[in-house]
């Protein structure tokens, strides 16, 4: 009788240590899926310089690839430059596919103008109302004065949706951007409003940082910088310059957003992790797909016939190793991998030789440029939320 009831205490004890083990996990189980859910939260797809033209089967797979994007992801961000030439047909063909776009996701989908979209009759003033569906309707603030909005997405995040366009008196676009001093009063008056805690993310077309001084800067870009860290906002999203890459000032970080039609096809997406902005590049198409080889192969022939055209009547004209110097920081750039492999190019014959040829072109201080003045990896980037 000891015996056996030794044995039922000790399988007792056993049987409450294994109910206590699995009481245990469970709630471990359950932590983790609380923990999961709150950092894994809203994600925002950036889509920049679609310029889609009535050529609709060139635009065929890109305009799926997007659909595609949407399936995985929150909210849908244009950031401008989404016809090619701005005529009244293109805008026709973009909202149509858009209209699709909404309710095959059933997602929101927000727009913003950028230079290529104002064109002919195209104010700003007519692109708000054509576009309202995707933005201005949903808005909680408008600028009087330009296409700028600001909205809340599903989940609270603010997008501060910044028209960066540069306009003559009478509204017509001109050719470069700015931050026009109404539109900054704007944006510091939607900032002050803001609750504090809310999470913000800014969009434009423009850069507003220069990527050289001198190059592709927006007037007054960086007073726009200095209103949106006083306010604790340490990010800008935009597009124009058809390649991925960041810059930062101090904390605060822009990232450019590469277009989805060229060589590599990548999307930018941005979600909300508690504390930080999870950035990331999305292949819109597999690389390894037919799609994907061809659009390689492709932008490696481009690189070629860019250095082979800026070398001809030069010393190296011709000469296969300036040539495919050029193609493979050509490719580097397109890829995002310049910082892997800065050394080994800047180390290259090539690239003495394209240091020494005289060549009257832009060509060689971009590509020189980006590997001397450093370019960060942008494939995937934390930003903080609040600083």
């Amino acid at each position: 009788m000891r015996i056996r009831k030794k044995r039922t205490e000790a399988g007792r004890a056993t049987s409450r240590g294994s109910r206590m083990r699995r009481l245990c996990a469970a709630v471990l189980t359950l932590l983790l899926l609380i923990a999961g859910s709150a950092a894994c939260g809203e994600t925002v797809a950036m889509i920049a310089d679609l310029h889609m033209s009535m050529d609709a089967d060139a635009f065929r797979d890109t305009l799926q690839a997007i659909q595609d994007l949407a399936g995985q992801t929150d909210v849908l961000v244009f950031l401008g430059d989404n016809t090619n030439n701005g005529r009244t047909e293109e805008h026709t063909a973009f909202l149509a596919w858009l209209e699709n776009l909404r309710k095959a996701a059933g997602k929101p989908v927000y727009v913003l103008p950028g230079n290529h979209d104002l064109t002919g009759d195209t104010t700003p003033e007519v692109f708000a109302a054509r576009y309202a569906r995707f933005g201005w309707e949903k808005a909680f603030d408008r600028d009087p004065g330009s296409a700028s909005y600001a909205v809340m997405t599903p989940e609270g995040t603010c997008l501060l949706m910044l028209d960066t366009n540069a306009y003559s008196p009478d509204s017509r676009m001109t050719e470069y951007g700015e931050i026009r001093e109404s539109v900054a009063a704007w944006t510091g008056k939607v900032l002050e409003a803001l609750p504090a805690g809310t999470k913000i993310l800014v969009c434009g077309h423009y850069p507003v940082l220069p990527f050289e001084e001198g190059r592709d800067s927006t007037r007054n870009g960086e007073s726009l910088v200095r209103l949106l860290t006083s306010h604790g906002v340490m990010n800008y999203f935009c597009g124009h310059r058809h390649s991925n890459y960041t810059l930062t000032l101090g904390g605060f970080r822009q990232i450019n957003i590469g277009v989805p039609t060229g060589y590599p096809a990548w999307a930018g997406t941005v979600t909300d992790t508690d504390r930080f902005w999870h950035y990331r590049i999305r292949p819109l198409y597999d690389p390894e797909s037919e799609t994907g080889l061809q659009m390689k192969q492709a932008a490696r022939a481009l690189g070629e016939r860019m250095a082979a055209g800026s070398l001809e009547n030069t010393e190296y004209a011709g000469d296969e190793e300036a040539i495919d110097w050029f193609a493979d920081a050509f490719m580097a750039e397109a890829e995002s991998t310049i910082g892997q492999i800065r050394s080994e190019l800047l180390a290259r014959d090539g690239c003495a030789k394209w240091r020494k040829a005289k060549v009257r072109s832009v060509t060689r201080e971009w590509i020189l440029g980006i590997l001397e003045n450093g370019q960060e990896d942008v494939r995937d980037l934390q930003i903080p939320i609040h600083p």
